[in-house]
């Protein structure tokens, strides 16, 4: 009886040790299921904000009007790594003139997407407001006013700047784009490419 005794007391503590474990792993998985409900809501928001973002990029893109002054066959692929791109594509047209291009800008997703709005605005402003149709002509004024919109400095300025602060710095702000832009004068048969 005192073996069995005894017996019953270890099974009893290594019950209670068992439901203890039981009850902690309870508590863990509740605290993860909340987590994962978090993390699948804030998933959900960003998502949501990054699909907006896509309509409003996509909103100014070129319409086919604009492309179809230009050429009535062509078509356009884009299909986003991301929901937003850092690629896009750019087009108008103006007296004898048709302008378009093509560009990669850095990063991709939404810091691409930003870079790609900026080059985009610049582009309208540069040849839809001044008129400018010459493509080395705009590609230097786009250059020129992505500096001055980034306010990117050469690298000696920000380097005295950061490292008064006692941060080394040794590499240039790299925002930027690749582009490739056409201009047509149909009146002259002229094609310009930079």
């Amino acid at each position: 009886n005192k073996v069995i005794a005894e017996k019953n007391i270890a099974l009893e503590t290594a019950n209670e040790e068992i439901l203890a474990q039981n009850e902690e792993i309870e508590t863990q998985r509740d605290m993860v299921i909340a987590q994962k409900e978090k993390i699948e809501e804030a998933h959900n928001h960003i998502t949501q904000s990054l699909q907006y973002a896509q309509s409003i990029q996509s909103s100014i893109l070129p319409s086919e009007r604009i492309f179809e002054r230009i050429s009535p066959d062509y078509f356009v692929l884009m299909k986003p790594k991301d929901i937003v791109s850092g690629d896009f594509f750019w087009a108008t047209a103006f007296d004898e003139y048709r302008i378009f291009c093509v560009a990669d800008c850095t990063g991709h997703g939404v810091p691409g997407a930003f870079m790609s709005m900026v080059g985009m605005s610049l582009l309208n402003d540069i040849v839809n407001k001044e008129y400018i149709s010459h493509t080395g002509v705009i590609l230097n004024r786009l250059r020129k006013e992505l500096i001055n919109t980034l306010g990117q400095k050469s690298k000696n300025h920000i380097s005295s700047a950061i490292e008064q602060k006692g941060i080394t710095a040794t590499t240039d702000i790299k925002d930027g784009m690749d582009i490739a832009i056409i201009s047509i004068d149909f009146e002259n048969n002229v094609l310009q490419y930079s």
